[in-house]
């Protein structure tokens, strides 16, 4: 729980109306409040969160964060910031800061396989975790995922999108990783990045923004990917499939992949824990590298391979 007065320090805002003591939860969306939760009044593209606080209010938000409120007429209680969308980021910031002793940060990026890789986490992980919902893996998505953390979370699941350079940057700027992963570098969006390179460039913002020490999880199959681990500050964890060439080692590996009728994958997962059969109940080749992503990152906090092949 948190105060209103408090969440205006936090933002360099002001309150108006009633301190309450409200949950740190918060949300965008006036038709899914969350109760006695934070509703953001973001404005997009679309859509003016202004236009919605009296319905939040109503459905049962215990306050507002507002950067107009000229536009919301007497509704209170409100938190009046200079920008809602950087205030988002300044409230998650502070909240993982503050559950950080008991909390281990992932994050994860990749041209493909963002979700489902998020997704395997949250499922190999012992103890609870919060992952992002669907693929909200930008400056709002970020924060929105942060603030559901508790104390009792152990594991924050967090997608990281880019359109851009800079992007990965500013969402690791506000929670910087424990563990990154990076899935492949491919030419999706290539248009908006100008070349594949500035692609490459834009994914690994997620290995520089590491914490000090953090382990950086890298598809070895991925050329552009692999030359990221210079750019790590702690431990490198390779991923990709057996056999390989020379002495081309990885810490994680798939072997004797083969398809079922319905086109989902078995192979033989072996970590340093030891090795097992996995089945997986996806449509796909191509998702072998995700679930040895999610084994990666489960082998990184210590899940033996047997746990993970369940």
């Amino acid at each position: 729980m948190i105060r209103l007065s408090e969440i205006a320090a936090i933002c360099g805002g002001t309150l108006r109306g009633p301190d309450a003591e409200i949950n740190e939860e918060a949300f965008i969306d006036s038709r899914a409040a969350v109760p006695n939760g934070l509703f953001c009044a973001f404005r997009g593209e679309r859509a003016d969160g202004h236009e919605h606080v009296a319905a939040a209010l109503a459905a049962g938000a215990g306050g507002a964060l507002v950067d107009t409120p000229d536009a919301v007429g007497d509704a209170a209680p409100l938190v009046i910031v200079p920008n809602v969308q950087d205030a988002m980021g300044l409230l998650a910031a502070r909240h993982v800061e503050r559950l950080r002793s008991g909390l281990t940060v992932i994050g994860v990026t990749g041209s493909v396989g963002k979700t489902t890789t998020k997704d395997l986490i949250g499922a190999v992980l012992p103890d609870p975790t919060v992952a992002t919902r669907s693929s909200l893996n930008n400056e709002i998505g970020l924060p929105l995922t942060a603030l559901r953390a508790t104390p009792a979370t152990r594991y924050l699941v967090l997608e990281m999108g880019a359109d851009k350079i800079g992007d990965i940057r500013y969402l690791t700027s506000l929670v910087a990783p424990d563990i990154a992963v990076v899935l492949a570098v491919a030419r999706a969006h290539l248009g908006v990045f100008g070349g594949i390179e500035h692609v490459a460039r834009a994914k690994s913002e997620i290995i520089t923004g590491l914490r000090p020490g953090g382990t950086a999880v890298l598809n070895a199959d991925d050329p552009r990917v692999a030359a990221m681990a210079p750019l790590a500050p702690g431990p490198v964890v390779r991923f990709g499939r057996e056999p390989r060439d020379g002495d081309d080692d990885v810490t994680v590996a798939a072997s004797d992949i083969a398809l079922d009728a319905l086109g989902k994958a078995t192979f033989t997962l072996r970590t340093p824990s030891g090795s097992a059969r996995v089945h997986l109940g996806l449509v796909g080749e191509h998702h072998v590298n995700n679930a040895l992503a999610a084994a990666a990152v489960a082998t990184a906090v210590g899940v033996p391979c047997e746990e993970v092949a369940r």
